[in-house]
């Protein structure tokens, strides 16, 4: 795009003089000149809240330096600004990318510090929209270069920020461990509200893994600074899991005060996040001791925020424990919209343990509401999941569950639902199924009209009695393999598999013996 001085004009006479300097710096082969011009116009466009000219300066300065190796060294400034304009606009994605290329620019020039500020504000504008999970690849690229230049600050801002990370990931005992580390670099670095922050940090996560105890111990050391000057979004924080220590402890009346306390101070920091949080985190506490009616304007405020502020990873977990308390409350329709939101989110963000967990939610919604195809295809992608997760057994279980929903409800189609768990069978086994359970399944696959996946399934089970040294239960089995051969008019199979039962009872005595003998006579191939 052509440069265009009248960009400048809300900038009045200095724009008009910039404009003209920087003319008159390109027409010399100032090009070095004219850029630092262009971003202090930029800079002071940006600054009037223009953001939309400032991004057009910041674009020719930008195209200027590439194609200039004398005022290259400037790209990464101008990249830094236009990431930043993007960032005030709340357009995440376009911040990020930029901070991306200035993070590469800072490389480059050897700016490691600025390298590492860098990948952390792109790793802050990515997780909201694309996951936790892509912020802490970034975060760490942060911190193996803030190592190697052994800043303790720099070192620990980077630690701190994916410790927040893992915790949204619900990896606490990670997020414990990196927060532990960020309170020794603050400490080292002589920062107290970063150590204050990272203690806080630490013991939210104890408290998340269950040890009250040990959370208590954690934040004791820093209990008297939340009363001093820290920040309000410190002290609401740290207020916030004050409660939640409370509410632990079955104090319910100082819990609340503490509670009222720390949304207030959140509220006054502009900390929405936190805010939403410290909801949920007492909603979900709640969940299992109070009326579920009751908690729901506070659990659908949490949700509410997230959602305002378009923080996908977040807006997940709280969708679904909204969802579980409009079940409990038996608002099933409800309860069916927020979990639908939370399994949306989760496949988008590929969030699989979190679509997991959120699909067995689903499925019992489903089941309240006797809707018997929706349960069925919230079964089969809770099987794709545990599969995704090589938890084939849960994978077999789920499929299980989803063939015996087929006959509950006969509008459901049970012959592709026999095809798939025959499939599944074939890979994992019997093992995740009870003894008696296979039988079931085998009579369950008749009714589906697949007597042949009823002697297979039967046949699977032999082998595995037989390599787990159970003889009888193997003898039964291949003859009850036999008996589907039959009814699948397949009289070679019915004898093989009847020899084979025969042969088993003929050393292990078995009463059926004579039994066996007669139907391989009357039914087996010749």
């Amino acid at each position: 795009m052509a440069w265009n001085p009248d960009i400048l004009a809300p900038l009045g006479p200095r724009g008009a003089r910039i404009a003209y300097d920087v003319e008159v710096a390109t027409q010399e082969g100032r090009d070095g000149d004219a850029v630092r011009l262009l971003m202090d116009a930029g800079d002071a466009l940006a600054h009037a809240q223009k953001g939309k000219r400032a991004l057009e300066v910041f674009d020719h300065a930008y195209d200027i330096v590439v194609e200039n190796p004398e005022a290259r060294r400037l790209a990464g400034d101008i990249a830094w600004r236009v990431a930043q304009v993007h960032d005030v606009a709340r357009r995440s994605l376009d911040a990020a990318s930029w901070y991306e290329r200035a993070e590469r620019h800072f490389a480059a020039d050897g700016a490691r510090v600025d390298q590492v500020v860098a990948l952390q504000a792109a790793a802050r504008c990515r997780a909201p929209r694309e996951g936790a999970g892509v912020a802490l690849r970034l975060l760490g690229e942060a911190i193996a270069v803030a190592r190697e230049l052994d800043d303790p600050g720099l070192l620990a801002g980077a630690m701190e920020q994916a410790a927040e990370a893992s915790a949204s990931l619900t990896l606490a005992e990670e997020a414990a461990a990196q927060y532990r580390e960020a309170k020794g670099l603050y400490a080292r670095a002589g920062d107290t509200a970063g150590l204050v922050r990272a203690t806080i940090g630490q013991a939210e996560c104890e408290l998340d893994l269950g040890d009250h105890l040990k959370a208590v111990e954690t934040l004791a050391p820093v209990e008297e600074a939340l009363e001093t000057s820290l920040d309000d979004e410190t002290t609401g924080r740290g207020l916030g899991l004050v409660a939640r220590f409370y509410l632990h402890a079955g104090e319910h009346e100082a819990a609340s005060e503490q509670f009222a306390a720390a949304i207030e101070k959140l509220t006054d920091a502009g900390s929405e996040v936190r805010r939403a949080e410290l909801m949920l985190a007492f909603g979900r506490f709640l969940l299992d001791k109070e009326p579920p009616g009751e908690l729901l304007p506070l659990l659908l405020a949490g949700l509410k925020i997230f959602e305002r502020l378009g923080d996908k990873q977040r807006i997940a977990p709280a969708a679904y424990t909204l969802a579980k308390a409009y079940l409990e409350a038996s608002e099933l329709v409800l309860a069916d919209e927020a979990i639908e939101k939370a399994l949306a989110i989760c496949q988008e963000l590929g969030d699989v343990e979190g679509l997991d967990v959120c699909t067995r939610l689903g499925v019992r919604v489903a089941i309240r509401m006797s809707q018997g195809k929706l349960a069925l295809e919230r079964l089969k992608i809770a099987a794709r999941v545990r599969g995704q997760l090589g938890d084939y057994a849960g994978e077999l279980r789920y499929l299980f569950q989803a063939l015996e929903a087929t006959f509950h409800h006969p509008d459901l189609d049970s012959m592709s639902m026999a095809d798939e768990f025959i499939e599944a069978l074939r890979r994992t086994g019997p093992w995740p199924l009870e003894q008696d359970e296979m039988p079931i399944v085998a009579e369950r696959f008749v009714k589906a009209d697949r007597p042949g996946h009823a002697q297979e399934a039967m046949t699977i089970q032999a082998a595995a009695d037989l390599e787990a040294g159970n003889h009888e239960a193997a003898a039964r089995s291949f003859a009850r393999a036999a008996e589907f051969a039959v009814q699948s008019d397949s009289p070679d199979d019915a004898a093989s598999l009847y020899d084979q039962a025969i042969a088993i009872a003929e050393e292990e005595g078995l009463p059926e013996l004579d039994d066996w003998r007669l139907n391989r006579e009357r039914y087996g191939a010749g």
